[in-house]
């Protein structure tokens, strides 16, 4: 397990954005903290690529050929053993999702993040493509699908998610990239 670098995190910190450390995996090269902020005791933190190109926007005929490629979002959930969340924490990064479902997150995010301190760790909601504009209630139902099937293990993921029209992966574990 890796940390943001010390001298991102010193700077991070003297300018009151960042109030703990964001846990990093060495495959996040390239991730960076693109927002953060306080929610309920904790941090609510996007992570993602400042340089990320726009993503090609998807139109009817790119609707349609996602469905017929069987990208149809039925979230097929799968749980793993490793990243463990902490269901209090889920649970409180679910409720920010649904709280201004409209609400679009940062440029080019990757995950969202809620952290309160080291002894319940993080719970974090990644997704394998960039979406533009995508919207915080976009999130939930294959947030909640795994969320649901997969209380009790460390992660889980949803395959087969239609978000915004892209068909994606998405996870949720206890670290900002990916659930293994």
């Amino acid at each position: 397990m890796h940390l943001i670098p010390p001298i991102l995190l010193a700077l991070l910190a003297a300018s009151n954005v960042l109030a703990m450390p964001v846990m990093m995996e060495p495959e996040s090269a390239g991730l960076s903290v693109i927002h953060q902020k306080p929610y309920h005791n904790g941090n609510i933190t996007i992570v993602g690529f400042e340089s990320a190109p726009l993503a090609p926007l998807a139109s009817m005929s790119g609707q349609d050929s996602i469905l017929q490629r069987g990208c149809g979002g039925s979230n097929n959930v799968e749980c793993h053993t490793s990243y463990q969340w902490n269901s209090d924490t889920c649970q409180t990064l679910i409720n920010f999702l649904n709280e201004d479902p409209s609400a679009t997150l940062a440029k080019s995010p990757r995950s969202v993040c809620f952290g309160t301190d080291s002894a319940t760790g993080w719970c974090c909601l990644s997704w394998s493509k960039v979406v533009n504009g995508l919207q915080r209630g976009s999130l939930v139902p294959a947030t909640q699908a795994v969320f649901g099937a997969c209380a009790g293990t460390r992660s889980g993921l949803a395959r087969d998610v239609n978000l915004q029209g892209v068909c994606l992966t998405q996870c949720l574990s206890g670290r900002a990239e990916g659930c293994r």
